[in-house]
């Protein structure tokens, strides 16, 4: 695996590096999910971008980070706001590749540039957070749980100009997976047709029903929702 910056194609033929750290993807994720102002088409269109850029063998397992010893803590980049870093951790862990936790990220350990980003790890559980904590494993035991998120098909469903409300999926012949975000400070409502009425809250286990062909989703400022149904 390889430590590059940039677009790194060049070093992906099949004769050089296996993967390399994908600082394109933190960087536009970061970005979309701070208060840059980014709307979801324009993060949509980077991300499509990065996923035509490289072969597929190599989107499937290439390094997605959120930060590293390099940057600053991840925590730092969304301005120590918790729900906008929770929406970072979604995306990164119902994405393709293989995602990567920059340790104590898991129990909110903050840090500017280098050096700071690279201070000792916190092991006084008193001075965690340990609903972050809970969190991230939530995310990961859902990720191992269903394949469907490691190797199957992603798209967006909803990402406009001037809106930064998003939806995507993730699909295989067994399961399809629906993420909902809404990146606002604002509460809102988040609709899309959607033909079938089989669909359960990934992480609640709660069935969640259309109407009129419809499912409204009500999302919480800076919300998600994970929903998925068999196709079997």
């Amino acid at each position: 695996m390889g430590e590059v910056w940039n677009d790194s194609l060049r070093w992906l033929l099949g004769d050089q590096f296996d993967s390399v750290m994908n600082y394109p993807f933190s960087n536009k994720l970061l970005e979309f999910f701070s208060d840059s102002g980014m709307d979801g088409f324009d993060f949509a269109t980077s991300i499509s971008g990065l996923l035509i850029r490289y072969p597929q063998q190599t989107n499937e397992v290439i390094f997605n980070l959120l930060c590293s010893h390099d940057t600053p803590r991840v925590m730092n980049r969304v301005g120590h706001n918790k729900r906008r870093l929770k929406l970072c951790v979604v995306f990164l862990l119902t994405f393709m590749g293989t995602p990567c936790i920059f340790y104590g990220d898991e129990i909110g350990l903050t840090g500017g540039e280098d050096p700071d980003c690279r201070k000792c790890m916190e092991w006084d559980e008193a001075k965690q957070d340990r609903e972050l904590f809970d969190f991230y494993k939530l995310l990961i035991a859902l990720r191992r749980k269903h394949e469907v998120l490691v190797s199957g098909s992603f798209r967006f469903l909803r990402a406009e100009h001037g809106d930064r409300r998003i939806i995507y999926e993730r699909l295989n012949h067994r399961v399809h997976f629906t993420v909902w975000m809404n990146n606002t400070e604002n509460k809102t409502i988040l609709s899309h047709p959607m033909e079938t009425n089989d669909w359960v809250d990934a992480l609640t286990g709660e069935p969640v029903r259309t109407k009129d062909g419809r499912m409204h989703i009500q999302l919480e400022e800076f919300g998600y929702r994970i929903l998925y149904r068999s196709l079997q």
